[in-house]
């Protein structure tokens, strides 16, 4: 079974390193943001450079965040 995963927005992924992506997440007038890939869920809809689509992250790296519960 899965851990749990937050659905944090529709966004786009502009750059990848080999730990993390960074994404702008629509419709937020924050910054864009590193997501390290190890906390990406495996529903979310983004992974990679130039992936767009709805973000799903770990529970913890949410709430770690301040994005979700």
């Amino acid at each position: 079974m899965a851990a749990e995963g937050v659905e944090i927005g529709v966004g786009k992924c502009l750059y990848e390193t080999d730990a993390a992506i960074k994404v702008v997440i629509d419709g937020k007038d924050a910054d864009p943001m590193w997501i390290p890939k190890s906390q990406i869920h495996e529903d979310s809809e983004v992974f990679e450079d130039g992936g767009e689509g709805v973000i799903v992250v770990s529970a913890w790296f949410a709430k770690k965040s301040g994005l979700g519960e």
